[in-house]
């Protein structure tokens, strides 16, 4: 994993260049929080504690959402996949693990905070619907 972090990312024209910087620190500020008061709540409560408002990983690296490629897909698939199913990495550096919220969450709560992320860390919003988190959520199963 740590060999295709040096290789530089190839331009698509299905995606938009990747944002890099940080989000501000504040929680207030930033695009996202005005228009989704929903995935906010959602972010507020189960992610900023690893992710940070920033999204630059509070507790390991592979928790930085800026720069991250699922961040930056318009789509949000592997946003919400993630977030249903959770992830469990073995990484040069030991485990690095992300809770299923999958259950804790309706589709409705899983698009509005994949959502979310996308607007606050991302090139380009995306606009995942409950029923196409519905059915990523039954091909999980």
């Amino acid at each position: 994993m740590a060999y295709l972090r040096t290789i530089p990312a190839i331009a698509s024209p299905d995606h938009p260049a990747p944002v890099v910087r940080p989000a501000p620190a504040a929680p207030k500020l930033g695009v996202a929080d005005a228009s989704n008061p929903k995935g906010k709540r959602i972010f507020e409560g189960a992610c900023a504690s690893c992710h940070s408002w920033t999204g630059q990983g509070s507790l390991t690296p592979w928790a930085t959402l800026t720069g991250d490629r699922a961040v930056n897909d318009p789509t949000a698939t592997n946003v919400a996949q993630v977030v249903i199913s959770g992830a469990n990495r073995r990484t040069m550096n030991g485990p690095s693990y992300m809770p299923a919220f999958g259950r804790a969450y309706t589709d409705d709560e899983i698009a509005a905070v994949a959502n979310y992320v996308t607007t606050r860390f991302g090139a380009k919003p995306s606009i995942i619907t409950p029923q196409q988190v519905a059915a990523l959520r039954k091909a999980a199963s």
